[in-house]
């Protein structure tokens, strides 16, 4: 996949990193590595609650030493799809900070110091690893603006909604200080093409009920009000440890106006438009999600989409 992606051209390749129904995150993209030549790797996205602190700063080093400085970090707070399936309650947002700040130090090869009795540095970073955090509401996308290299904006892939959490990020880097060009701002978009437009939003309805279940409560703020009844009866349906292909997200638990508002849907045309018109926002970088399944078509459908994006 990832030889793939770098022959059609795309810039990065991200891999889940999530313990239940995908593999080994850090054991694909060393796979990547050794295939590939110029393509930026990392997951998409690591946490603080499944991977100690120190294991991610070493295997994403490692990762960058092996492909001679193509790896980057994406890091988040523990969605309920990773760390809530296995047991670990999200963390307040004042510790994930400080885990976040830790992380920063580690990556950097600094030293971090916890107290007298405990002070480390992980050997392995050679060079500064960049670090993108998954973002979503207002706190994180504080978080990405003050601490980070770059945001990975999710939600609904509307021009409004996503124009407005740039600014946030940006502004948020202003105030702490920072020039706001120092972090990259990457939209996280959810698109499916098919020339049958039913095709297109039948495909994507798995995946949009995962993320409607793993996301935060602010979902339903980003939501038309005439959704805020089928979100509720997805979350009650739909178990934290559910992957996006499981049966249970198949049987009629979002409707084709909630696929069409949350993703990017239709004939190659009506998804060239959609997306030329996500541009015009200015976005550093955009990452699409690839639904499971057929992986490599779906790839090559969106490489020859994407080339006749302006």
């Amino acid at each position: 996949m990832a030889k793939a992606a770098e022959d059609y051209g795309f810039h990065a390749f991200w891999v889940w990193d999530v313990s239940l129904y995908a593999k080994d995150a850090y054991i694909a993209l060393t796979l990547a590595a050794v295939n590939t030549e110029k393509i930026i790797l990392g997951p998409g996205v690591s946490n603080p609650l499944t991977r100690h602190l120190s294991i991610t700063a070493n295997a994403i080093a490692t990762l960058d030493d092996l492909s001679e400085g193509r790896a980057v970090l994406g890091f988040g707070r523990g969605a309920p799809g990773s760390a809530n399936a296995v047991g670990f309650p999200t963390p307040r947002i004042e510790i994930f900070r400080e885990n976040l700040v830790r992380l920063s130090a580690l990556v950097r090869g600094e030293v971090l110091v916890l107290d007298e009795a405990v002070r480390y540095r992980v050997q392995s970073v050679q060079r500064p690893i960049p670090l993108y955090l998954a973002v979503w509401g207002p706190r994180m996308i504080q978080l990405a603006g003050e601490l980070t290299d770059g945001a990975l904006i999710a939600g609904p892939t509307q021009k409004e909604l996503m124009g407005g959490k740039m600014r946030q990020v940006l502004e948020a880097a202003k105030a702490a200080g920072r020039d706001p060009r120092q972090v990259e701002v990457n939209l996280q978009l959810t698109l499916s093409t098919h020339p049958d437009p039913q095709m297109a939003i039948d495909d994507l309805r798995p995946l949009i009920a995962y993320q409607i279940r793993r996301g935060p409560l602010s979902w339903e703020d980003e939501l038309p009000p005439e959704h805020a009844d089928e979100v509720r009866r997805i979350r009650r349906q739909f178990a934290y440890g559910d992957s996006p292909t499981s049966r249970g997200t198949r049987m009629g638990l979002v409707s084709d106006a909630l696929v069409k508002y949350v993703g990017i849907v239709g004939t190659e045309d009506e998804c060239r438009e959609r997306l030329a018109d996500i541009l015009t926002l200015r976005p550093d970088s955009v990452t699409f999600r690839l639904a499971a399944g057929d992986r490599m078509q779906r790839l090559k459908r969106l490489a020859a989409l994407v080339s006749k994006v302006s």
